[in-house]
């Protein structure tokens, strides 16, 4: 049974294979997941400083009936903490927050902060003196092991040519339709284990009838496919959810896919996303015939999901929610664009942003968000839409305020 399975980290520590994620759960109902985990078997709970749920997780691993030493526990620095002070503090604020003697693993959440991610300044000097303070903290018994997350291959040089402790994991976005086979390999070959977050592509692998049909033929359910594919990459996965019911289901992976169809979903097409737009200002200049639609990997970061969860908290105040796409979201997905469309460089930043609500019926609490960008030599549009439930449950307006105060000002 896949739940009392290990990987054997590089430093001899043993990890459950499958983890539980907790992304999007809030803190109130983080410490409930993770009891319900424990009871189904789960012997690995995932948090980061960014979830905003790290004491709500704490709890669950005091109040699991679990013993302290079989649970695995790993939490994230922030990925704006770029200074050797910094991380220090944060790493000793983790531990207090979850009221942990020691925290299993710790790991950068990311190599640039999320509002320059995958810019052009890698922040080489902040990562090394982040994970100076994490050697630090694990060699004072604090951390038992230490590593990263969504970390290229230049970020990873960078800490192996000057640490003293190598990283044990690189946590990356790693499922079906996106599978970067180039880093896995060679983080692999550095004796780094991989962690697959979103192992079912945050949901969008739901809709993709090919792989249901796959799916049907193992007579599993897609989750349950998709979390196996990422096993046998010799993957950690750390499926997301709060519902006990789905947590069993996502352990039921006892099952092999064939070599051929492993082939086929690691050669599986990017699932593409054809969107709708809502009307709004500045589209008539676009190119529509070349439009494109493909859902971007920038939506796991931690400003993105703050922007989700607070619109609730602004209602029908659209004016203030557009402020928000155009000067927050905007230059991130545009960053990403031009990364991911080499074909694209000049893209820039449209006026145009949309946010609607859907009069489909059981849409009811669930908003489509568009942004167009287009490049100034007419090369394709690069449309991202996206539809997620709101969530009121990690962040209150004045913490996120305080982060997106100062964008809407510039």
């Amino acid at each position: 049974m896949i739940l009392e399975e290990k990987y054997t980290l590089s430093n001899g520590i043993e990890i459950p294979k499958l983890g539980l994620g907790t992304w999007f759960i809030s803190n109130e109902n983080a410490g409930q997941a993770v009891k319900d985990a424990a009871e189904i078997g789960y012997r690995h709970i995932d948090t980061a400083q960014a979830y905003s749920n790290e004491s709500g997780v704490g709890d669950g691993i005091r109040a699991c009936g679990v013993k302290r030493e079989d649970m695995f526990v790993t939490t994230k620095l922030a990925a704006e903490v770029k200074s050797y002070k910094e991380a220090v503090e944060s790493i000793d604020t983790s531990l207090k927050t979850m009221g942990l003697d020691y925290i299993d693993m710790m790991i950068i959440h990311s190599p640039q902060p999320w509002t320059k991610y995958r810019g052009e300044d890698r922040y080489f000097e902040g990562n090394r003196e982040a994970w100076r303070a994490l050697e630090e903290a694990y060699k004072a018994g604090k951390l038992r092991a230490i590593g990263l997350s969504n970390f290229e291959k230049a970020d990873i040089d960078n800490i192996l040519e000057s640490c003293s402790v190598k990283p044990m994991v690189n946590q990356i976005l790693a499922h079906i339709s996106n599978t970067p086979k180039e880093l896995i390999q060679y983080t692999q070959e550095k004796g780094i284990l991989v962690e697959a977050y979103s192992p079912v592509g945050h949901g969008e692998l739901l809709k993709n009838e090919e792989i249901a049909e796959m799916a049907k033929k193992y007579g599993v359910y897609v989750p349950r496919l998709s979390i196996r594919y990422t096993l046998q990459l010799d993957l950690l996965p750390l499926p997301k959810t709060a519902n006990p019911d789905h947590m069993k289901d996502n352990a039921d992976v006892d099952f092999v896919i064939s070599e051929e169809d492993m082939e086929l979903l690691k050669n599986m097409e990017q699932i593409k996303v054809i969107p709708t737009i809502p009307s709004g200002p500045s589209t008539q200049n676009s190119p529509s015939s070349a439009n494109v639609g493909i859902t971007l990997g920038i939506f796991n970061t931690f400003e993105v999901d703050q922007l989700y969860k607070t619109f609730s908290y602004f209602g029908k105040d659209l004016s203030l929610i557009r402020a928000l796409i155009s000067k927050v979201l905007a230059p991130l997905l545009c960053a990403n664009a031009k990364r991911r469309y080499q074909n694209s460089a000049s893209i820039t930043t449209n006026a145009f942003c949309g946010f609607s609500q859907p009069k489909s019926k059981g849409s009811k609490g669930r908003y489509r968000l568009s942004c167009v960008y287009s490049s100034i030599t007419l090369k394709p549009v690069c449309v991202v839409v996206l539809i997620r439930k709101l969530s009121c449950g990690n962040v209150s307006t004045k913490d996120f305020m305080a982060f997106a105060s100062p964008k809407l000002q510039e």
